[in-house]
């Protein structure tokens, strides 16, 4: 999931990539549910419905802009814009649906009595062995050696940042719905759009600008909606 989407943020607009990433994980993860496929999703009120409906126009507004070549960046160096756009959308799509299937599956582990740190201690080692494997492969060679001490130091950091997050991640499917989880993490692009501002690396645009707030709208009503189920 992770190798398709760091793939997705070298090929188009970071925050374009992040908005179809996180979008795509509450819709699949409602698609799964009406297929039978993991905790069923009640019935959905109207603000719902209009959040699911904002989220998905918001999405295929990004996917068109990028594709027509209004978003910030592409990187379609051989002047391919339409082949690379739609090659980043694509990973980004499959990025986030198979971070759903990833929530699904820690949510029957959880339920067949497999615990959130017993989870962490099985998926953190394998995802050391997958980046040491690409590494001896070559997926990550670097125009010029990186000295040793370097490496060691950027694997350390990496270790730190991601070891958090993914017990993390862990803890909530234990408490919660991945319904409740995508909701939540479908409000997270907008963040990003604003470290891309801050950071200046890559350009935005106000078409992406447009898109990024209907997408929030729905992203906005559809925790909302969650909130006032909780309640109730």
């Amino acid at each position: 999931a992770w190798l398709t989407y760091l793939i997705a943020i070298q090929l188009i607009e970071p925050a374009v990539a992040f908005t179809l990433f996180s979008g795509i994980i509450p819709v699949s993860a409602l698609a799964a549910s009406r297929l039978g496929i993991g905790t069923p999703v009640g019935k959905q009120s109207v603000m719902d419905k209009a959040g699911m409906a904002l989220l998905i126009l918001g999405m295929a507004m990004l996917a068109a802009f990028t594709l027509a070549g209004w978003s910030g960046f592409v990187r379609a160096e051989d002047g391919n814009l339409a082949g690379v756009a739609l090659l980043g959308l694509a990973l980004a799509l499959v990025s986030g649906t198979l971070i759903t299937g990833m929530l699904l599956s820690s949510h029957g582990l959880v339920r067949a009595g497999v615990g959130p740190l017993a989870q962490f201690g099985l998926r953190f080692p394998l995802y050391t062995v997958l980046a040491v494997g690409g590494f001896v492969l070559g997926l990550d060679t670097k125009e010029a050696a990186v000295p040793l001490p370097d490496y060691a130091f950027a694997v350390l950091i990496g270790l730190a940042v991601l070891a958090f997050p993914i017990y993390a991640v862990q803890k909530a499917v234990a408490l919660t719905t991945t319904a409740t989880i995508a909701a939540f993490a479908a409000a997270g692009p907008l963040v990003v759009f604003l470290l891309q501002m801050v950071e200046g690396r890559v350009d935005y645009s106000t078409a992406t600008l447009a898109g990024l707030v209907v997408y929030f709208a729905g992203a906005l009503a559809g925790m909302l909606a969650g909130m006032r189920r909780r309640k109730a």
